[in-house]
């Protein structure tokens, strides 16, 4: 049996969500996790954790498990991970998909003149310091995962904040940091 386990922050998002069925679904069809060792015969046991900030998620699973967690509260994030340290031994990858582009009342900048201190300070807390937070509460939980040098324990941080295709007609809007 192979043990791999996930935590999908920001699971109710559209990359979030689409990870987790993604997860949901090759669990379900018997696909093999290409990053998993099959050493074993094959066989997996994948868990999934996933949060979520305000709504319970109506998405469900028998491997999904969602916790609830605030990412601009450092002691929401502590027991978040308390709450999974108490379901696992391990983490084999943290996948941050949390994130802020704008609010009811503010829109991305698109210009120097269009910088405020109190969003930006909240898009630095959402996209910069929330990440750390969750590294600092998690990392005992992802080094306890069984990795090697070509299979290693994996902590990602996807964002949009780069902006969209109809801003810049650069590209897909997405960073992968």
């Amino acid at each position: 049996m192979n043990n791999r386990t996930y935590l999908i922050v920001g699971g109710t998002g559209g990359i979030g969500r689409a990870m987790i069925e993604q997860l949901v679904d090759g669990t379900a069809s018997g696909n093999k996790d290409e990053n998993a060792n099959t050493d074993n015969g094959g066989k997996q046991d994948i868990h999934i954790f996933a949060t979520y900030h305000r709504n319970i998620p109506d998405f469900e699973a028998d491997n999904l498990h969602w916790i609830s967690m605030n990412l601009c509260d450092e002691q929401s994030i502590q027991q978040a991970a308390e709450v999974i340290q108490q379901q696992t031994t391990h983490i084999d990858w943290i996948i941050n998909c949390a994130g802020l582009l704008h609010t009811a009342t503010q829109q991305p900048e698109k210009a120097l003149r269009q910088v405020e201190t109190d969003f930006f300070l909240q898009n630095m807390q959402v996209n910069a310091l929330a990440s750390l937070l969750i590294a600092k509460h998690f990392r005992p939980l992802l080094a306890k995962s069984a990795r090697s040098n070509d299979k290693p324990a994996i902590f990602a941080t996807i964002s949009a904040r780069v902006g969209s295709i109809s801003d810049n007609q650069l590209g897909d809007g997405i960073a992968i940091v």
